[in-house]
Parts: structure tokens; C-alpha cells; sequence
């Protein structure tokens, strides 16, 4: 694709997040909002576009003034981030704009979004577990992550698993990041290989349950954070997210559409696999 140098005719989106995290990626090497910015931001200049960012929650902002700031800058086109987080929305001038949201998809609004292919996902991590020879995988999720998945972790997992005989067929676990009891009677009651999972937490409360990692039983994280590359599992690839989301609202400007889509469409952006000392060859 053709990219546009900057120019000074101002051409503006905003970046509208509960908090700002524009500044988080020089604190710490990874969190997940901050790195959907940065690829926006990169993506935004290549295109000649400045992305504003707009914390409504951190700065107390009411819908009103969110519709002030937004007039005031010129803004054509708004790229929302974590929408769950945030209140006012719907005082929004929606049919001023461009619009799309990235991370959880919401109903109300319902926007265009792009998003990880949360199912996918899964479905890569179970094909390099059988890869490297596990026969009893387990996933254990917190409720949240299932609810703003819409599922789709848990859906995977149990298509994966269905081409196992019933007997190796391990049942789900949806239990908060405190429930250590209910995941270590789950975990010697089922007995999984290997746990599937979206907590960093499940590593001690494996160990804490009596097995060693990686010896006895192997780990996955579905959402691997450079921090913690021992781990194997998914990496999202969060810059790429923010740079579809930016490539998504400039066609809608080029398009001439505003407001709320009649059909809000869902792009959805594929992981890489990242291996890691939690999992092991047992076959």
C-alpha cells in the first residue's frame, strides 16, 4: 500500500481509551492497550494522519465535553479501546465520524471491530500440544476472559479436543485468578498433561498442586508477554491490531461513511506461536 508523508492540512483520529497509555511503553516492556497505540501511531504517520489520544475515564471527561474536544481538533475518525471501561459513550456524536473499536467487541454500540482471532488462537495452541505429544489438555480461564471472548477460547478448545477418545477429554475450568483451591482439586481430579490458559498465575498453582512444570505437566498461555518468554503460548501481535484499526477508519473516511455501521463488520488478526520451557517432547 502507497504511504503519504505528513502533511499540514491536519488530518486527525482520536485514540479514545479509559486511561492514557500512551506513556506506558517506556515503563514497561509490555501492556496490551499501549501496544495497540503504538502500531496505531506508526500506522497513522505513515498515512499522514496525527493520532490524538483521549483518556474520557482518567480525565473525568462527560460525554459533552468528549463531543467539545473532538470538534475542537478536527478529529474525522474515532478508534475506541477497551469500550467496556468506559462511560459517556453514548453522548457521542456518532454520525460525525468514522468509527471502529479494537480489543472486546461490544453490542451497544455495536462498531466495526478488529480484534486477535481469539478462536484460532486456541486452536494453534492445541495443534502444537498434540504436536509435541499431550493427550489430555486442560484450559482453565478466568470468567471475564471467557464473557469478553465471547467464548470463543472455550469453543476452540473443545473442537480440539473432540478428536480425543471421551476418556481423555478433560473438562474446562472457568475460575477467577483466586479460586487456587478449586483449580488444584480440578487439576488432580482431571489430571491434564498440559493446562491451557490465559493466567500467569496457573504456573505456581501448578507447582503448588504437586507437579512440576514442565516435567509432569505443560503449560500454554494463550496472550505471551515478552517478559515472560520462558512461556510458551500465543503472542498477539497488538501493533498489528492498532495499524488494521487505522487502516479500517481511513477507508471509511475515503468511503464517506459516518455514524454507526448498519452492519458492523469483525476483522480479526491471526497470532504467532512462541515456544517456551513449559512445554516439553513426551512422544
Amino acid at each position: 500500500m502507497k504511504t503519504h508523508t505528513p502533511d499540514s492540512t491536519g488530518l486527525a483520529l482520536a485514540f479514545i481509551t479509559p486511561h492514557r497509555v500512551s506513556h506506558l511503553l517506556a515503563r514497561t516492556p509490555w501492556d496490551a492497550p499501549a501496544e495497540v497505540f503504538h502500531g496505531a501511531s506508526q500506522r497513522a504517520r505513515q498515512l499522514g494522519y496525527r493520532l490524538t489520544e483521549i483518556a474520557c475515564r482518567e480525565e473525568k471527561l462527560s460525554g459533552t465535553r468528549i463531543n467539545q474536544i473532538l470538534r475542537a481538533r478536527g478529529i474525522l475518525g474515532l478508534i475506541f479501546s477497551e469500550m467496556l471501561g468506559m462511560e459517556n459513550m453514548h453522548a457521542i456524536e456518532w454520525e460525525r465520524f468514522a468509527l471502529v473499536s479494537v480489543g472486546t467487541h461490544t453490542d451497544s454500540p455495536a462498531l466495526t471491530h478488529v480484534q486477535s482471532d481469539h478462536y484460532e488462537n486456541t486452536a494453534q495452541a492445541m495443534r502444537e500440544v498434540f504436536k509435541l505429544g499431550y493427550r489430555r489438555p486442560g484450559l482453565a480461564l478466568r470468567p471475564y476472559l471467557d464473557i469478553a471472548t465471547r467464548h470463543r477460547y472455550v469453543a476452540a478448545f473443545l473442537h480440539a479436543q473432540s478428536r480425543l477418545p471421551p476418556t481423555d477429554r478433560v473438562q474446562p475450568l472457568i475460575c477467577d485468578e483466586k479460586s487456587e483451591d478449586v483449580f488444584k482439586k480440578w487439576i488432580r481430579m482431571e489430571k491434564p498433561d498440559v493446562v491451557v490458559t490465559g493466567n500467569y498465575r496457573v504456573r505456581g498453582w501448578i507447582e503448588r498442586a504437586g507437579f512440576r512444570v514442565p516435567g509432569e505437566v505443560g503449560m500454554v498461555h494463550l496472550d505471551v508477554s515478552p517478559d515472560k518468554s520462558d512461556c510458551a503460548g500465543i503472542h498477539q501481535l497488538r501493533p498489528r491490531i492498532g495499524a488494521e484499526a487505522v487502516d479500517t477508519v481511513i477507508g471509511q473516511i475515503h468511503r464517506n461513511e459516518r455514524g454507526l455501521p448498519a452492519f458492523p463488520k469483525g476483522i480479526y488478526i491471526e497470532s504467532e506461536w512462541v515456544a517456551g520451557k513449559t512445554l516439553r517432547r513426551i512422544r
